[in-house]
């Protein structure tokens, strides 16, 4: 893939016209602003507009001589037909013929238009007259390149883009054992390859790439720069909910999502010697309370994904994959001040295998899921006296089944406030009757009027509980594994 590998881009003010047997050159230096190693060109960019009618505009990259002019033939060249440029300045883009440029040596970057009259039919391609690039300048000629002019001072606007060439091998390598993967040559090789022994997979001899653009690389190598380098989260719980967040004082938009300003710290990962898998430290800001109603809903929020990504503030177009890390969260705890995640890579070792566990008198539903389907009782009626504890009749014909000193939780009884919804220690009268320990019946108001169930709170999910609930048709265990019972393979 091309990428920009040098450039001047900013600070026009003035242009120069092209036509004619009057051209205009810009040396530059490859690795001046850009990464310093060989390349091959692929297309230049130009600052430039059109004037009426140009004729065709030609583009050329030639060597330099002792004095910096333009000299020889043509390494690479191009054209393009400018007549539907904008008569404003705008950047445009010229293919050029392959030819690999070496780092660290400097070249002229030459456009013309032979077939344009004058000032009135021309292209102009646009300068900066106080320029600071230090790889070259601009060179004027009104001869056709016979002879040049130095401008010392001035710069012309332009980009080189272009692509890595494959290494070039020569010379000998030996290599004497099995290859069983991917044999990966990095570096300058001369010589001739001979692989003596078997060889499983693939012989790649092409340049590695660190897969970020040469503007990123450029910020980051910058030892001062009006830019800053931003931490993004992306936390996905486990039901969907995605929350976006950066460090930052101001939201930022970033691939067509808003990531929210956000107080939130990373301490460095956690290495053990006993060969755990190392964790991260995440903690996020709970002074909002933003995600902490979440995390109470979904145990915490173990289980969930959280994404983290490394951007620039004045490069947000640009591409990061390389620059993100995906983590689980493997635990999770809370403060006043802060939501603390341990992150850390999904591992084998914490999975449940195989999927389900087979236990004797341990039931493996959650209490009042579709699958355990525990009944709750129907009230009958609610009594309020006086200074005595609420009495509620329940059951039916076939009684409550509760026993005193249960914890008996109610919902939905109408007509009495305030509200007797929640979880009560209760006093068994008789088998259809018992009252809320706790509870006075002047504190309450009205009298019952319809609905309402009460049923056990909480379960121990063993078969005795089950039992006393009257639910054992549903036992999600399997009480036939038990020391002398029958077990069928």
């Amino acid at each position: 893939m091309a990428t920009k590998r040098e450039w001047y881009i900013a600070g026009e003010n003035n242009y120069v016209p092209i036509f004619g047997a009057t051209w205009d050159a810009q040396t530059f230096t490859v690795g001046t602003v850009g990464v310093n190693e060989n390349f091959t060109i692929s297309s230049v960019k130009i600052l430039a507009e059109r004037e009426g009618t140009p004729g065709t505009l030609l583009v050329g990259i030639k060597a330099v001589d002792g004095e910096g002019l333009p000299t020889g033939e043509d390494l690479s060249t191009g054209s393009v037909n400018p007549t539907g440029w904008a008569t404003d300045p705008e950047w445009h883009e010229i293919s050029m013929t392959a030819y690999e440029l070496v780092a660290s040596t400097q070249y002229a970057l030459i456009v013309k238009s032979p077939a344009s009259s004058d000032t009135s039919n021309c292209v102009r391609w646009w300068l900066d007259e106080t320029g600071e690039y230090a790889g070259g300048n601009q060179y004027h000629t009104s001869t056709s390149g016979e002879s040049w002019d130095t401008y010392a001072y001035y710069d012309l606007l332009f980009e080189i883009w272009g692509e890595t060439p494959p290494i070039t091998l020569a010379g000998e390598i030996v290599i004497g054992c099995v290859i069983t993967g991917a044999l990966s040559l990095t570096k300058t090789l001369t010589g001739e390859i001979i692989i003596s022994s078997t060889t499983a997979g693939s012989l790649d001899v092409s340049t590695p790439s660190s897969g970020l653009s040469a503007d990123i690389i450029l910020e980051k190598n910058k030892i001062a720069t009006g830019s800053a380098w931003l931490i993004l989260l992306e936390i996905t719980l486990t039901d969907s909910t995605i929350f976006r967040l950066v460090r930052n004082n101001e939201d930022v938009t970033f691939e067509g999502d808003v990531y929210t300003a956000f107080n939130f710290q990373l301490e460095a990962s956690s290495h053990g010697s006993r060969g755990e898998i190392p964790t991260v430290a995440l903690s996020v800001s709970n002074i909002t309370q933003l995600i902490e109603p979440k995390l109470q809903e979904l145990d915490g929020g173990v289980g969930s994904t959280v994404k983290i990504t490394i951007i620039n503030s004045n490069l947000l177009l640009e591409d990061y994959s390389e620059l993100e890390m995906l983590f689980e969260v493997l635990a999770c705890m809370s403060t006043a001040q802060w939501i603390i995640f341990t992150l850390g890579a999904p591992s084998p070792l914490r999975q449940r295998f195989p999927l389900d566990k087979y236990l004797a008198l341990h039931c493996c539903w959650r209490f009042e899921t579709v699958e355990c389907s525990y009944d709750r009782k129907d009230v009958d009626d609610v009594t309020l006296a006086g200074g005595n504890p609420v009495s509620i009749q329940a059951g039916g014909s076939g009684g409550h089944g509760f026993v005193t000193d249960d914890i008996i939780r109610a919902a939905d009884i109408a007509g009495v406030t305030p509200s007797l919804a929640g979880a009560y220690v209760i006093t068994r009268t008789d088998d259809n009757n018992f009252t809320l320990n706790d509870t006075v019946s002047s504190d309450y108001a009205g009298n019952y009027t319809s609905g309402g169930t009460v049923g056990y709170s909480s379960c121990k999910r063993t078969l005795s509980d089950c039992r006393d609930r009257e639910n054992t048709v549903r036992f999600g265990g399997f009480p036939g594994m038990r020391s002398g019972g029958i077990r069928i393979v």
